[in-house]
């Protein structure tokens, strides 16, 4: 890619990392972890994935449970807008790479 491209790439991961949206999520990652009650609710979840128990009620419950705490939801909130903001900056690059007449400096 060209070294523009990596300049901007750069840039835009620099926006990321200062945005407020960002840094909300990483104070509300820090909250939820320290929230005894929610991390110990977040471990048993983590264990019964581990060994495949995602099916049955309690594992769903537990679940809602832990998506019904307001810092959860807002946290959850970011990562979705955050998810379709770079799965769009993806389809962005790969038409910018796959264009044709693109040159690849090492061939």
């Amino acid at each position: 890619m060209d070294l523009q491209i990596w300049n901007m790439l750069d840039e835009l991961i620099n926006i990321f990392e200062n945005s407020e949206e960002i840094q909300t999520m990483t104070k509300l990652k820090d909250d939820i972890l320290k929230d005894e009650l929610l991390k110990e609710k977040l471990d048993k979840l983590k264990m019964m994935n581990s060994h495949n128990d995602i099916y049955n009620a309690e594992y769903v419950s537990l679940k809602k449970e832990i998506l019904n705490f307001d810092k959860v939801k807002r946290y959850k909130e970011l990562e979705n807008d955050l998810y379709f903001l770079v799965l769009e900056i993806n389809k962005k690059l790969k038409e910018l790479v796959n264009e044709k007449g693109c040159i690849n400096e090492n061939n």
